[in-house]
């Protein structure tokens, strides 16, 4: 989705959107509409349309939280994880199980409902 796009939006009713890849720190609220973005995505879409390696998803995972230590992406973003529950394979719900697991293991993790994750946007407007 263009930024164009996105801009439209706001004049549109909508207060926030979902795109994939880490959002730019100088555009966290483009106008009324907040940016929540995902940074993993579990599917080999190019090839077998199934489950990626363990290993390939932990480092989505990790680029995105090191990124974010880092200053290379808004450290106040989220990491999201992508569901396309319509076309999970049973490797795919393994391979998230799996991870699921292990996050929910880790004192550090918490999980964010949208709602939540928008509330760490202190610029959306009031109205």
């Amino acid at each position: 989705m263009s930024d164009k796009v996105v801009e439209a939006l706001g004049d549109r009713g909508f207060i926030g959107l979902s795109r994939y890849k880490p959002r730019a720190q100088d555009k966290v609220s483009k106008g009324r509409v907040a940016e929540i973005n995902t940074h993993v995505d579990p599917i080999y879409w190019r090839g077998h349309r199934s489950a990626l390696s363990d290993e390939i998803v932990l480092d989505q995972i990790v680029d995105h939280l090191k990124g974010r230590r880092l200053g290379i992406y808004d450290p106040l973003e989220p990491t999201g994880i992508l569901s396309h529950h319509l076309v999970h394979d049973e490797a795919i719900w393994k391979l998230l199980f799996k991870i699921f697991t292990a996050l929910n293991r880790h004192a550090a993790v918490r999980w964010l409902t949208y709602p939540g994750a928008m509330s760490l946007i202190d610029d959306l407007p009031d109205d």
